[in-house]
């Protein structure tokens, strides 16, 4: 009887000890995931493409503000730090994607197929915003002639 009970625990203690090793990952753990994780970043080139995006941005919004005063921009781009974006970025993928997946993410991008998609990110990026930009204004204009037209009709 207590062979059996003494085999019974010893195989639940090693049946639960990787869910257990998994549920309580050590800070070294997080902490080498998380370097992962910005060194990811760096390969992919996403602090430039975050920087693009404003620099895009930016005139957009001072356009349609034009009453804002210059300094006020030059003080938004100055302030708008990749670094800190990065910081705010890492949970988002540490909740998603285990450091496994980080790894084999690095390991893709260290490659010569890896380091084109890298390349061609931000370019493609950029023309995809720009494809966006266009269809939002066809639509809006779209929308607007048949509201003018609803107008025109009689009810």
């Amino acid at each position: 009887m207590k062979k059996t009970i003494l085999a019974a625990l010893a195989l639940s203690l090693l049946c639960l000890g990787p869910v257990l090793a998994q549920q309580t990952a050590p800070a070294d753990d997080t902490a080498a995931k998380r370097q992962d994780i910005r060194k990811l970043l760096e390969l992919t080139g996403s602090s430039k493409i975050g920087q693009q995006i404003a620099a895009q941005m930016i005139p957009m919004f001072r356009q349609a503000n034009p009453k804002v005063p210059q300094e006020f921009w030059d003080g938004v781009v100055k302030e708008f730090d990749a670094n800190s974006m990065i910081e705010l970025i890492i949970p988002i993928y540490e909740k998603h994607l285990t450091h496994d997946d980080i790894k084999g993410l690095i390991t893709f991008y260290q490659s010569p197929l890896g380091h084109k998609m890298a390349a061609a990110t931000p370019q493609i990026a950029q023309e995809s915003m720009q494809a966006g930009q266009q269809w939002g204004m066809q639509i809006a204009q779209k929308v607007q002639k048949q509201l003018e037209e609803q107008k025109k009709s009689p009810k």
